[in-house]
């Protein structure tokens, strides 16, 4: 992190986007900060994460679902939560709605990614035939395991653009010859206690940034 902001700071750029994974808070000062809250975390891990520092040193919130059940009663106990800590915070939710790189319709698919995926949100979004999904992607000796084992039931793998084990699914579809493609992500705003969606939560993190929309 330090290398990349010394690399940023060289760079003849309006806007730096700067990415804290998992536990990380990032040690440096910034203009504006989005955190992000995954709301299909089990509630130990939701308010646990959540902790009110991070809600205190937030400019927004960002909570992003999947549509699987009881999703919606612990988002409204987490907005509650939130405007607790900071009644005035802007608090976005966002439906996290999956697409492949590559058509997939009718295929037979075997889904890798670090957190449960409905199947039937995949089935409906893809197209697929039948889907697996096994959230497993952080555990690279498990996912070598799994692709070895039932890699080839499949017409292909699909897995997550992430850092976690991504380099050891790619590798050892490779190796098996069994094809794999990626999942990507759009956003589907739910307006409800905050902003009109994605352009709203744009405009204001840039306002705050000192850049504007342009």
């Amino acid at each position: 992190l330090e290398s990349a902001l010394h690399l940023a700071n060289g760079v003849s750029s309006d806007l730096v986007i700067i990415e804290g994974s998992g536990a990380s808070l990032i040690p440096h000062r910034n203009d504006a900060n989005l955190l992000v809250v995954g709301i299909q975390k089990g509630d130990e891990d939701l308010f646990g994460y959540t902790t009110p520092l991070r809600v205190l040193l937030a400019d927004a919130v960002l909570v992003t679902m999947t549509g699987a059940d009881g999703e919606g009663e612990r988002l409204e106990r987490f907005r509650a939560y939130v405007k607790r800590q900071k009644p005035d915070l802007d608090v976005w939710a966002a439906r996290l709605l999956p697409r492949s790189r590559n058509p997939a319709r009718g295929l037979r698919a075997l889904v890798v990614t670090t957190h449960r995926i409905e199947p039937e949100l995949l089935r409906q979004q893809l197209g697929l035939d039948q889907v697996e999904v096994q959230a497993i992607l952080g555990d690279r000796a498990q996912v070598v395991e799994l692709l070895e084992s039932r890699a080839r039931e499949f017409d292909v793998v699909l897995t997550e653009v992430k850092s976690s084990g991504i380099d050891t699914v790619l590798h050892t579809c490779r190796r098996l010859g069994v094809s794999c493609d990626f999942l990507h992500y759009d956003l589907q705003f739910d307006d409800r206690g905050g902003g009109d969606g994605a352009a709203t939560m744009v405009r204001r993190l840039l306002d705050l940034a000192g850049v504007g929309a342009r």
